[in-house]
């Protein structure tokens, strides 16, 4: 073995712990590109399959009731390849205690076990019998439902009043539906509906276009002609929703998501960078007497760059042992998390090519091109300046940053030495500094990004939430409800909505896109006060036929524009409307509000409505609740059964939603944190050991121990502290960059952005924890230095 690979090999194991460090600063930054890539991998790879995977239906169609006659006859329509009828019932609740209830959503189908379309799976417990249910779990944690468990027996509050127990037999799930606090989504079979004094007539219908690839035109045809069979037979269909074919529903949002995931894996990426930079740059600048040797006994540039490029890439290959069993394990229980957002399921745990490909590249190529800058740099110094330069010394430079430094008054001589130390290597503390700087801007911006979600959501909730929402299963006379309601105690204010749904028609009455639905509030509703409106206006006193669209619509129908006249076909009649204005609303619903006057004349329901929204004194969820069991009470003595949801419990969605989004950015926030904590710990240490001789020279003119620990971790707080400073400045147009991703992803617009300024508390808290504890071992190592070995040390 020739010398120079002897020493590359004396440098790898002669110094443990500046190996030791140089292998942990690319070990975690492979391990964060590796956990990253393969979320992103297992993600984008696996949502359409798996959802395919339940043979999911192209289209639903809601209607009157209808008969298994009527699906077999739609079944042989041409364009249509399966259908298959279910029963799905509302207006029903679960007991959950004296004066609390949840709704709930009963499916129902002869064998659910074997469904042909939308097929579920059996989580835990057996299909339902007589009287037993299956229900789903949370829709975001996708953890079982709080109100009950399998086996035990709830109970169930029937339309017509009725309380009857019923078994949970077991959970299952659904990637279309999910259970939440708005409401309990549970499958029963048809012999509970016949036990219970339910209808068992199928009022939905599910199906599949026949073309062996279906497009969104293919699915709509099948749709129309289905329509055109239930119109031949008497039947009334209410809404006709078209899912793009085999893509899963949330797959917009996780192509957003993805994004997100992607854009901060760069910025791991570039973290690893900077540390394996960082590294290199310390290491040569111990050996530059040794470099300037070998060029005084004839080595050549060529065979000193590759020494120690070699010797980087040595270190590369320790790091990506290290790294490599870990981080795909990692990033599939990333996956895991991230999935509990979109609901579907991963294809079971692998490992991607090209997620070994990046983490190659992280190992061994960043560490060679980091190598080579550092190297020229050194090989440029001359022989006899080489040589001349001693040990590990780095003398103050005379910059006017230093300058600066020398004329603070007011600190501790310990203080002034670690202000010193710190600015002493310019382009060391610069490195370190980006990477905790990157760190910090990740951390303050998931906090950004969840109160802007949260923010966003809050101006989405009044158009179709209140403190109490009260929804009848028929239409009662308006007055009668208002006044009942009006004089309970804790309520401010009741109004009455109609809801229903609409086809826009083309100039020959044919229909040109799908079934959507209209709310509408009165003119003067006291609930919409700051409507998200980009363009036109919102509903104003005066207006009758004025309709305004979601987003929705007009991105499915670009041709849509303000001021346009449409025709529509609401309840089987042909009305005219004018476009007033747009809103945003949430991705994939399509929807649009009009007056409630207009609406409720169409649906032929003038003066009685079937939905309701009340006011209460208090938004406090406690209050709600109360609220509501006294508006139920009331109601029931009269006659009336209202299915109650508050507020609290929309809200709750969002949070819960908002929180799912910030645990999965966190996840990656908090690797970039630990990769900086690492770059820290790693710069402290060759700082102190830069420093050997100047730590002998105190220890021999009477420094403690204590001092010496002072200064160390009083230096790599300082350092915390001016990352802080630098992450505080690049949080903002970071935040800014992840409330567009995501917003685009959920509502095809940048979110409402609002700056946690709490994060920036928090953050400075943990980077000086952080700092301190990075310090930490770098410090007791300065104060185990005995003063022999400290003056002799080079």
């Amino acid at each position: 073995m020739s010398p120079r690979w002897r020493k590359v090999l004396k440098d790898l194991w002669g110094n443990k712990t500046r190996t030791l460090l140089a292998v942990m600063a690319i070990a975690a930054g492979v391990f964060a590109v590796g956990a990253i890539s393969t979320a992103y991998f297992a993600i984008s790879h696996d949502i359409d399959p798996s959802y395919a995977a339940i043979h999911p239906a192209h289209g639903e169609i809601v209607a009157e009731p209808f008969d298994d006659a009527l699906v077999k006859a739609i079944e042989r329509l041409p364009g249509v390849e399966e259908a298959e009828g279910r029963v799905v019932l509302g207006n029903m609740s679960i007991l959950l205690g004296p004066d609390k209830k949840r709704p709930l959503t009963l499916m129902a189908a002869e064998d659910l076990s074997a469904l042909r379309l939308d097929h579920l799976r059996l989580l835990s417990g057996s299909w339902p019998g007589k009287l037993e249910m299956v229900i789903l779990p949370d829709q975001f944690t996708r953890t079982p439902s709080q109100f009950a468990q399998t086996g035990d027996r709830v109970q169930v509050e029937l339309p017509d009043g009725r309380i009857r127990a019923l078994r949970v037999s077991g959970m299952a799930q659904d990637l279309n539906n999910g259970s939440s606090d708005l409401a309990v989504y549970a499958y029963v079979n048809l012999q509970t509906l016949d036990a219970l004094g339910l209808p068992r007539a199928f009022n939905r219908l599910y199906f599949r276009a026949s073309s062996a690839t279906p497009t969104e035109a293919d699915v709509r045809a099948a749709a129309r002609a289905i329509e055109s069979r239930f119109t031949h037979s008497d039947i009334a269909v209410f809404q006709s929703l078209v899912r793009p074919p085999n893509q899963h529903p949330m797959h917009a949002a996780a192509v957003g998501l993805l994004g997100v995931m992607a854009f901060v894996g760069l910025l791991l990426l570039a973290m690893g960078g900077f540390l394996v930079s960082n590294i290199i740059s310390m290491l040569l600048a111990q050996q530059v007497r040794q470099i300037g040797i070998m060029k005084a006994i004839g080595a050549r540039p060529d065979q000193v760059t590759g020494m120690y490029i070699m010797l980087a890439t040595s270190f590369g290959a320790v790091a990506l042992v290290i790294a490599l069993p870990s981080a795909p394990l990692a990033g599939y229980a990333l996956a895991q998390i991230m999935v509990s957002l979109l609901s579907f399921n991963l294809q079971g745990f692998r490992v991607f090519p090209a997620s070994l490909l990046l983490m190659l590249v992280m190992g061994l190529l960043v560490p060679w091109l980091a190598t080579l800058l550092p190297v020229h740099n050194v090989l440029r110094i001359s022989t006899h300046t080489a040589i001349a330069t001693y040990g590990t010394s780095a003398e103050v430079s005379s910059h006017w940053i230093d300058r600066l430094v020398e004329r603070f008054r007011g600190l501790s001589r310990p203080g002034l030495i670690s202000l010193r130390n710190v600015l002493r290597r310019k382009g060391r503390l610069g490195l370190t500094l980006a990477a905790l700087a990157l760190a910090g801007a990740a951390f303050m911006s998931v906090f950004t990004t969840r109160a802007s979600v949260i923010l966003s959501f809050d101006q989405l909730l009044p158009l179709c939430f209140a403190d109490l929402n009260l929804d009848f299963d028929r239409a009662y006379r308006a007055e009668a409800i208002l006044q009942t309601v009006q004089s309970l105690p804790g309520v401010v204010h009741v109004e009455a909505w109609a809801t229903t749904t609409a086809e826009l028609l083309d100039a020959e009455g044919h229909t040109i896109v799908d079934r959507f639905n209209i709310v509408a509030p009165p003119l003067n509703s006291r609930f919409i006060t700051h409507p998200p409106i980009i363009e036109g206006r919102w509903l104003s006193a005066g207006d009758q036929n004025a309709l305004v669209i979601n987003m929705q619509i007009s991105h499915d129908h670009p041709e849509l524009r303000v001021g346009d006249t449409l025709r529509l076909r609401v309840n089987g009649r042909n009305a005219s409307f004018v476009i007033v204005g747009k809103f945003t609303w949430v991705e994939g619903d399509s929807m649009a509000y009009a007056s409630y006057a207009r609406i409720s004349q169409l649906l032929g329901e003038a003066g009685r409505a079937r939905t309701y929204r009340v006011m209460a004194e208090s938004s406090v969820p406690a209050f709600q609740d109360l609220v509501g069991a006294r508006v139920f009470g009331a109601l029931k003595e009269r006659g009336y059964t209202p299915v109650i949801t508050t507020g609290a419990a929309g809200r709750n969605i969002v949070a819960a939603g908002a929180d799912g989004v910030a645990a999965g950015i966190m996840i990656l926030a908090l690797l970039a944190v630990a990769v900086g904590g690492i770059g820290l710990t790693s710069t402290m240490s060759m700082n102190v050991l830069e420093r050997t001789r100047e730590i002998g020279v105190m220890r021999a003119i009477g420094a403690t121990n204590g001092a010496i620990r002072q200064m160390v971790v009083l230096e790599g707080v300082l350092v915390g502290v001016l990352s802080w400073l630098i992450a505080l400045g690049l949080s903002f147009p970071l935040s800014h960059l992840l409330c567009a991703g995501v917003g685009m992803a959920l509502l095809k617009r940048p979110l409402d952005y609002v700056f946690a300024w709490e994060s920036v508390v928090i953050w400075l808290a943990l980077v000086i924890v952080i700092s301190a504890l990075a310090s930490l071992g770098p410090a007791l190592n300065a104060a185990r230095l005995t003063v022999r070995d400290a003056l002799t040390y080079e």
